[in-house]
């Protein structure tokens, strides 16, 4: 046991350098981790609401000033992936060892030794002793088996893709997977040795886990099954150890939800309610269920994930040896699976992958506890023996094959035993080889350098620009302008991947706040989930008096645009407006986002105020809509009519006048509105209005030749415009019944 002890430290130490210098490679390329490393220095709600633990190590760490904050961050998470592999291996092989025992667990429990014997033997004090006897028990064939499965379980979880890209590198799934093993280790104690003290320890670290990561509510399931199942099995006195269960998680929880409340009160630097603290955690975990969806190939991920996973843990809660037919099939369907999601994995973009740790991680704990069962068990088979075969057995193992079953089913069964080992064996090890390319950030970035915007355009026949050459004379800030002006064309992309890493390497470095700028405005063109790290990024560079602040008040809006929360483009509004009251574009999307929650009268008194200062085609299109939300069709019609004079004026305006045209039951000037109305500005809507007003005119056949073009393109119209080109095609089809239907 302790020359095992001793070799899991060694790996772990070894695997925690090789990452520490894998991991430091990584944050000089664009990615995950520069991202990472803003969001930690600029705290941001939705991380620190539930990685709490973390981020608190991760701020210590770079406070330290050992190194950048993007190198300091992988360094940690190399840390923690290196002591996670220590803590698996143990875990894992105690697991194991419990599966793979014939002692019942109870026995041990209640030892008091043997009452012919002079020399009782001593009850077991803890849970090492009690692993001790059980693999007292093993033979030297069993013993090798529990080897070679935890080192294959070791390979995998050691180097599988979707954990060495999620959890090895920036971002807090590396400690996720760590306290996710503590978690189990006090488990399988408990199991093991069950004390009301250990089971506090338990619960306390379950507390901690579920507010700290949504992985561990997946996991608290699995955890509860075995806590109550010791508790049955050792007819323990069950209302003790379920109240100790729910105080002591209480408690975790609470210091959980004390340490959110003090970041979340630093990051908006106000003080935080209990109540507010627990919303933004119970929204950070449906944040996290939500964008299990954006992971890639999620479903089939978890479905040939949890294949292996649910047959392993089975043949492990069963007794295996009494059914070996069944036993056989079922480890070569896992296997089977097994191979699909390892060999399948490198094939994802490693890009993909970055930041969805929650799936990813899941699945990976589920393989690598299949992988080291299944080749442990197909070891088994391989080296099968049979009774009266003179074989030197070891130990006093039981008998697996019996005479009448015959020397050919002995051989059958141990050839197609070794051909399942060597499959499952050699899965894990090649491992490192065949994921290596897709997880390697020099060879990524070199892929893209070869590929190149100029390859791009000579495939796809698009005119693209020429890849940008950094000017090695250029100081950190000339960079950095040359960035920004690459953002304003659009290529982002060649930012993100050739000027951010280089930035990352120049001394003196460029100014913080220029370089959340740039990661910014990236994460804002990258969209998606980027978009709520950029808000609170330019959140933050908002008050720091840049040159850009103007322009980071735009770019907040376009985050905030892109995602259509009308709620938080009011408050980003109102967050502008306390720095610079004159900004045109927040004035004008807070007078739409009051309209868009029917506000519609304070909506018409920030207009009316915003136009004291200025006048522009979008706030008078908005304040006329505001006016006739209001029911005033006259004042709506000024402002709509001098919105047309502008020369920012847009379709809504247009569409916007013939309503209220209509409403004043004019037709003839909508008909003139739309005969006016510029060529790109004539949306379904308008047409669908100057329909309206044609048959109204008494025009049918012009209305009719408008309404048949408009459904004929039906799949461009919104639901509410199809419900109302129904509505007037049954109108036309009421008042010419003769005519047939569109």
């Amino acid at each position: 046991m302790k020359l095992f002890q001793l070799v899991a430290v060694t790996a772990g130490l070894a695997y925690a350098a090789f990452l520490l210098l894998f991991c430091v490679s990584d944050a000089f390329h664009p990615g995950l981790p520069t991202e990472m490393g803003g969001l930690v220095l600029s705290l941001d709600p939705q991380t620190v609401a539930l990685h709490q633990v973390w981020l608190l190590s991760a701020r210590w760490a770079v406070a330290l000033k050992l190194a950048e904050p993007e190198v300091t961050i992988n360094a940690l998470s190399g840390v923690f992936a290196g002591v996670g592999l220590c803590g698996f291996l143990v875990v894992f092989r105690r697991l194991l060892a419990c599966g793979m025992s014939r002692v019942d667990v109870s026995t041990l429990f209640f030892l008091q030794g043997d009452d012919d014997s002079d020399k009782p033997l001593p009850p077991v004090q803890s849970a090492h002793e009690a692993m001790a006897l059980i693999c007292g028990e093993f033979t030297r064939r069993e013993r090798l088996a529990l080897a070679l499965g935890t080192l294959g379980a070791g390979l995998v979880y050691a180097f599988s893709a979707p954990f060495w890209i999620t959890a090895t590198r920036a971002g807090p799934g590396s400690f996720d997977a760590l306290l996710l093993l503590v978690a189990g280790w006090l488990t399988s104690s408990f199991c093991l040795r069950p004390s009301l003290s250990a089971a506090c320890l338990v619960s306390a670290v379950a507390g901690i886990g579920i507010a700290e990561s949504p992985v561990f509510v997946v996991v608290a399931g699995v955890l509860i099954f075995f806590y109550v199942r010791a508790i049955i099995h050792f007819e323990l006195p069950f209302q003790r150890y379920f109240v100790a269960a729910i105080v002591c998680s209480g408690i975790g929880f609470a210091v959980q939800l004390g340490l959110a409340s003090l970041l979340l009160s630093e990051s908006v630097d106000t003080a935080i309610s209990v109540p507010q603290v627990v919303r933004a955690m119970t929204a950070g975990h449906l944040a996290a269920v939500q964008d299990v969806g954006l992971s890639p190939h999620w479903m089939w991920t978890m479905l040939w994930a949890g294949i292996p996973f649910v047959l392993a843990l089975g043949l492990s809660l069963s007794q295996q040896r009494e059914h070996r037919l069944g036993t056989t099939a079922l480890l070569t369907l896992g296997t089977g699976a097994l191979g699909v999601v390892l060999l399948n994995f490198p094939y994802t973009p490693g890009a993909d992958w970055r930041g969805r740790g929650d799936v990813s991680l899941i699945a990976a704990l589920a393989i690598v506890f299949a992988a080291g069962y299944f080749i442990s068990r197909w070891f088994l088979v391989a080296t099968v023996y049979r009774s009266g075969s003179g074989e030197d057995t070891g130990d006093d193992s039981f008998v697996d094959v019996s005479d009448r079953e015959g020397m050919l089913g002995w051989v059958l069964l141990r050839v197609f035993g070794a051909g399942g080992f060597i499959l499952a064996f050699g899965l894990a090890v090649i491992q490192p080889g065949l994921n290596w390319s897709v997880v390697n950030p020099v060879l990524l970035n070199e892929n893209w350098v070869k590929a190149g915007s100029v390859a791009e355009s000579a495939t796809t026949n698009a005119v693209r620009p020429e890849a940008y050459v950094i000017d090695p004379a250029a100081d950190a800030a000339a960079v950095a302008e040359s960035a920004m002006v690459l953002l304003d064309q659009g290529r982002a992309r060649e930012v993100e991947r050739v000027i951010l890493p280089h930035l990352a390497r120049m001394r003196p470095a460029l100014h913080r706040d220029r370089m959340d700028l740039l990661r910014a405005r990236i994460l804002v063109a990258r969209g998606g989930r980027s978009l709520d790290s950029a808000r609170i990024l330019l959140m933050r560079l908002l008050p720091r008096g840049l040159p850009e602040q103007d322009r980071i008040g735009d770019w907040m809006l376009d985050a905030g645009l892109a995602k259509q929360d009308w709620n938080l483009l009011e408050r980003d509004c109102q967050t502008i407006l306390k720095c610079n009251r004159y900004h045109v574009r927040a004035n004008e999307v807070l007078g739409r986002a009051l309209l868009k929650r029917s506000s519609f009268r304070m909506a018409v008194i920030h207009l009316a105020e915003t136009l004291t200062f200025v006048t522009n085609g979008p706030i008078l299109t908005a304040m006329g809509e505001a006016y006739l939300r209001t029911d005033q069709p006259d004042q709506a019609r000024l402002a709509l009519e001098a919105a047309l004079r502008q020369s920012d004026v847009s379709g809504d305006a247009y569409l916007l006048l013939a309503q209220v045209l209509m409403k004043q039951e004019h037709p003839d000037a909508v008909v003139e509105l739309a005969s006016n109305t510029p060529e790109p500005f004539r949306s379904p809507e308008l047409l669908l209005l100057l329909a309206t007003a044609l048959q109204a005119r008494g025009e049918t056949q012009a209305s009719l030749s408008i309404l048949a073009l408009l459904n004929a393109r039906r799949d461009q119209l919104t639901v509410r415009s199809l419900r109302e080109l129904d509505q007037l095609l049954r109108q036309t089809a009421e008042n010419d019944p003769k005519r047939e239907p569109l």
